[in-house]
């Protein structure tokens, strides 16, 4: 199998008790150690673990038995999420081969189902394993998608609008885009939700996909109902003026109906307030 696989195994585990790598299955086997032997005996010419600096004590205090061909890579800033990870994988791969990339979360994996994966790559960017509509690990990437994802700036990304999901400001349509758009983009990781009503359906269809916010994905909702501060995490918001809104809406309709101006609709622009709370991750 000409590929190579980035497992990713960074989180902090913090409901495990410890480190996932190290958890076991059934067979005596770790996490890791499943992952790893599976992908070696695969064919795999690289096997790259992203791990932070606990599960490596972890793995000194309790080794293991590990592929010789296996790369242990120490994500230094594991609380940045798992993209940084994915980057930290990227990295550390030598060769321009396509690359799996699998969460520790999911030790099940079977040669037929990555076979098929690398069999309907082809022309696509990635390809993942779907059932019953909901997608699954691992991913498959095409070689050159490394470089895409190692040079990823940290700030000023253009607008990508394939990342732009319109709707209908209401709650079904923010649990339906959501469910849509992690489906086919897996590896998302911050959200911005354009209104409060979108905002529960997205909070809805997170819960469904088993992500929380902070720990799996950053969450800024346009609006600040009083409510917002109250969910678990608190929502970062942007708070919108809405009484300048009311009077200079109220100003131009009277300024219409009074003669007083009847040319062009005219815009304003009003200041906003960025309200910070706990469920944006900080990268910085």
């Amino acid at each position: 199998m000409e590929s190579s696989v980035i497992i990713l195994a960074a989180g902090f585990s913090v409901r495990a008790g410890q480190p996932k790598l190290g958890l076991p299955l059934s067979n005596g086997e770790t996490f890791l150690q499943h992952l790893a032997s599976f992908y070696a005996a695969a064919g795999c010419e690289e096997i790259i673990a992203v791990i932070n600096a606990i599960g490596m004590q972890w793995l000194k205090d309790y080794p293991v038995p590990l592929p010789e061909k296996i790369k242990l890579v120490i994500n230094p800033h594991p609380e940045k999420g798992r993209f940084g990870s994915i980057q930290c994988g990227c990295q550390a791969l030598e060769h321009d081969l396509p690359f799996f990339i699998h969460n520790i979360d999911n030790p099940t994996i079977n040669a037929e189902l990555t076979q098929q994966l690398l069999d309907a790559l082809k022309d696509y960017d990635f390809v993942k394993p779907v059932y019953r509509g909901k997608g699954g690990h691992p991913v498959l990437l095409q070689p050159y998608m490394k470089n895409k994802i190692v040079q990823v700036a940290d700030a000023g990304l253009p607008l990508d609008p394939s990342c732009i999901v319109k709707g209908n400001w209401s709650v079904e349509c923010g649990y339906h885009a959501m469910k849509s758009f992690y489906q086919d983009n897996p590896m998302i990781t911050a959200l911005f939700s354009s209104n409060y009503t979108i905002t529960m359906g997205v909070l809805k269809a997170l819960k469904e996909l088993h992500l929380t916010i902070y720990d799996d994905i950053s969450l800024i909702t346009f609006d600040d109902p009083p409510f917002m501060e109250l969910l678990l995490p608190p929502l970062t918001a942007i708070e919108q003026p809405v009484e300048e809104i009311a009077y200079h809406t109220a100003e131009f309709l009277l300024d219409r109906l009074s003669n007083k101006y009847a040319g062009k609709g005219r815009t304003i622009y009003l200041e906003a307030n960025l309200i910070l709370r706990d469920s944006v991750r900080n990268l910085h």
